[in-house]
């Protein structure tokens, strides 16, 4: 079921931790989300990854039940 967008006040952010230049696109996202009255959720690897002090969820089925919308972050080099 679609949710509308002043609907979706929890989002969970999500990154390969291993992916360094993640963290600043995911700091960027946390912070937006943040400004715009939502809360933000992550993994401790992301949260490390992002220096986020965000609430921290262990898996994936914690993510399903807390959150409104999830972002992903796959951030790797274009393959042309």
């Amino acid at each position: 079921m679609k949710k509308r967008a002043e609907k979706i006040r929890r989002v969970g952010l999500v990154a390969n931790a291993d992916k360094t230049a993640g963290g600043a696109f995911v700091a960027a996202a946390a912070r937006r989300i943040a400004a715009a009255g939502g809360t933000v959720f992550t993994d401790a690897p992301t949260a490390k990854l992002a220096g986020l002090s965000a609430k921290i969820l262990g898996d994936s089925a914690s993510f399903a039940r807390a959150v409104d919308l999830l972002m992903v972050f796959v951030i790797g080099r274009a393959h042309v």
